[in-house]
């Protein structure tokens, strides 16, 4: 019986095709994070800062299953964004990701309404079990 869960736990978490609203101002990340997303099963569109980020919630905000948001970058902060999305759609689901575990921040994002925190460097392993555990 232990070999059967310890399969399970093996398993890698899959997604179905869901759309996911990458944000961040590092390219490098986006693009790591976008290669990991699509290997799972899940498209994925990006944006740069936040002004993008509520441009492009605003045209596919129906589509949009999950925004996974930087909480430091230039024009717009993450909680910044993360309200600006919430106003758009009240039940939108965000996880925040940040480098710098600055708490005041952090809360903030929170507040703001992200569901998750994840600090960077983020495994994938990592990545896909909180977006797997926000869209249950």
């Amino acid at each position: 019986m232990n070999n059967c869960s310890q399969r399970e736990s093996e398993v890698p978490l899959r997604g179905n095709g869901e759309l996911v609203l990458v944000v961040d101002d590092e390219e490098s990340m986006v693009e790591v994070t976008r290669l990991v997303m699509e290997r799972s099963g899940y498209r994925v569109v990006t944006a740069g800062d936040g002004v993008e980020a509520i441009r492009t919630y605003a045209d596919l905000k129906e589509e949009i299953s999950l925004v996974l948001t930087d909480l430091v970058m230039p024009f717009m902060d993450g909680p910044s964004t993360i309200r600006a999305i919430c106003k758009l759609n009240p039940a939108a689901r965000v996880i925040a990701w940040s480098g710098a575990g600055d708490r005041a921040l952090i809360r903030e994002a929170i507040l703001a309404g992200a569901r998750k925190f994840l600090i960077k460097p983020i495994t994938s392993d990592n990545l896909l079990r909180s977006i797997h555990e926000i869209l249950k």
